[in-house]
């Protein structure tokens, strides 16, 4: 009884008509049995007195009319409630996407988080995730997550995505083409096998929001999100799964642009460590030179035709005053006259082969010997040159001539 009567104070309008029937029957029996007007049939028709009759209209009007009232006001604070309970959840829920978005680094966890804080923050029955591959000619589903039912509702995405029909999903092509999010009825998708539409439909997902997720304004993908409530996709609702589908496209793109740059450092790296055997497992020896005509590098060549045992006892030093300061015949031979440094005036290579290169232990050797300009942002940054030992082959050369 007792229970009874609360859940008819939840309704104004319901008490105020008991409440109104209890007051004519309470005059009747009053009039009938106290004060002997009549019959108790009369009494509650009011034939006893007309002014009676016309004061139980008014109060009856008046019970009736504050009952109403109240029942609005009860039902837009309930309705009002429920939208402030709503929105933390829509807040939660971005709040969770903004701490995955700081800490998930690789797309399936990024992903994998936001659907659980859809379904755990954000209240709503099933979310997913996919992207576009193949050429933009389907939808693969990177991450699903459900409140009830999971297994039935992530086949049901699974076998749509097997089947290639997971662009069609909530108007997921519409989204991806227009970049704009979309709110329907899962009764309206069209595409999807009719079971998996009542599965869904079933499992409290009956309407879905698609949102557009972005890399550099392209849609790429999209994030799905299913509730029970025809009206849970108000304005409101609508800005925070914007932001949070900017939020997971912002990540994304970071993950991706981070994913390039590892790429690349890991071709530099290849491409160094190629360039660094080439230059090692090379005959031919090489070094190069700074715009100051200092050594940048030498292979084990260079360092072996020279007389030199590292790298280090070159690097920094003058080349042009290390190992090629004087002529074949012993005459001083100038900086300004070397035809190795004519590449940073003239901006093109040389190839000379009647000098020679002074080794570490004062002797000499004829060479022949290429310089090439190094170029940088379309200017003369270095040069790389390229000798050979011709001692030999001078010496050949002049048994010939005599």
């Amino acid at each position: 009884m007792r229970g009874r009567f609360e859940r008819l104070a939840g309704r104004p309008l319901g008490l105020a008509v008991v409440l109104a029937i209890g007051y004519w029957l309470f005059e009747s029996a009053l009039h009938a049995y106290l004060w002997h007007n009549g019959p108790f049939f009369r009494t509650l028709l009011g034939e006893h007195d007309p002014n009676e009759l016309w004061m139980r209209f008014i109060i009856t009007a008046l019970l009736l009319g504050f009952g109403a009232a109240m029942q609005r006001a009860i039902g837009r604070e309930r309705m009002l409630r429920q939208k402030a309970e709503r929105f933390n959840h829509m807040l939660n829920f971005l709040s969770h996407v903004n701490q995955d978005v700081q800490r998930r680094r690789e797309k399936q966890a990024l992903f994998e988080a936001a659907c659980h804080a859809a379904v755990e923050a954000g209240g709503f029955r099933f979310a997913w995730i996919g992207l576009l591959q193949d050429g933009g000619f389907s939808l693969r589903a990177w991450a699903a997550v459900s409140a009830g039912r999971p297994e039935q509702l992530q086949d049901g995405i699974e076998a749509m995505q097997a089947r290639g029909k997971l662009l069609h999903c909530a108007g997921a092509r519409e989204v991806l083409t227009s970049g704009c999010s979309r709110i329907c009825s899962v009764l309206e998708r069209s595409g999807c096998d009719a079971p998996w539409r009542d599965d869904f439909a079933a499992a409290g997902c009956c309407f879905v929001a698609a949102l557009p997720i972005r890399i550099e304004e392209r849609a790429i993908g999209v994030l799905e999100v299913y509730t029970a409530e025809a009206d849970r996709f108000d304005a409101d609702d609508m800005a925070i799964l914007d932001e949070v589908a900017d939020d997971i496209s912002m990540a994304l793109t970071e993950i991706e642009h981070e994913a390039r740059q590892k790429d690349m450092a890991e071709k530099l790296r290849t491409s160094r460590e190629q360039t660094k055997l080439l230059l090692e497992s090379t005959a031919e020896a090489i070094y190069g030179l700074d715009l100051e005509g200092r050594c940048t590098f030498a292979n084990p060549s260079c360092l072996r035709l020279l007389g030199y045992g590292a790298m280090e006892e070159l690097l920094g030093r003058n080349m042009h005053e290390l190992i090629h300061h004087t002529r074949p015949d012993g005459t001083p031979y100038p900086m300004q006259e070397c035809r190795i440094y004519e590449v940073f005036r003239k901006g093109h290579g040389t190839h000379v082969d009647d000098e020679v290169f002074w080794r570490k232990d004062g002797t000499c050797f004829a060479t022949e010997y290429w310089s090439y300009p190094i170029h940088k942002d379309g200017r003369v940054a270095g040069a790389v040159v390229t000798f050979l030992d011709v001692s030999l082959r001078k010496q050949a050369e002049d048994a010939l001539k005599h």
